[in-house]
């Protein structure tokens, strides 16, 4: 696992997915046993739900895919819209079918959308400078403006609640 980065954990906990000499790869915590399930030239963030899905960002100017854990054929899951330079950073919802992800580039795109592996329609939910984490049971935590952000989600609705309140600030970026 030499030079392995942006590590992420199995639903059950049992393996960590991440990435390493391009390519994505996961860990038998148990065993300590390495699978290489895609290439990934440049890659920008995993997740993995209960379902045994992968949901990964090869490339740091492409769209999200799929794969199963297991390994087999990369599936993409999110269709780019010209005015999207990437889409990264993708964490599963607590339905394990919608996730959140971050649009990188330009100012009028950037932000934090919900998509679904059932269709490649997806939208934003707030603008933000980097990838917002989904914090059980109803909020996520965002960055604007070198702020931390805390702001309620309504996971059935697929959208943010009432007004987002600051946690801390003077953070860096550095997100690309």
């Amino acid at each position: 696992t030499e030079q392995s980065f942006a590590a992420f954990w199995s639903a059950d906990s049992k393996s960590i997915g991440f990435f390493s000499h391009q390519a994505m790869k996961r860990i038998d915590v148990e065993s300590g046993a390495v699978q290489t399930l895609a290439d990934a030239p440049t890659p920008r963030g995993g997740s993995w739900n209960q379902d045994g899905t992968i949901l990964f960002a090869p490339a740091g100017n492409g769209p999200l895919y799929r794969i199963p854990a297991t390994g087999g054929k990369p599936e993409q899951v999110t269709q780019q819209r010209p005015q999207d330079a990437s889409h990264r950073f993708p964490q599963f919802l607590p339905d394990e079918h919608h996730f959140l992800f971050w649009v990188h580039r330009p100012p009028d795109v950037r932000g934090v959308y919900v998509g679904s592996l059932d269709s490649k329609e997806f939208h934003r939910i707030c603008v933000a400078d980097g990838p917002a984490v989904f914090v059980p049971p109803n909020h996520i935590l965002l960055v604007h403006e070198r702020v931390l952000y805390a702001q309620r989600f309504d996971p059935a609705k697929m959208e943010l609640a009432g007004e987002p309140f600051p946690v801390t600030s003077g953070l860096s970026g550095g997100w690309a």
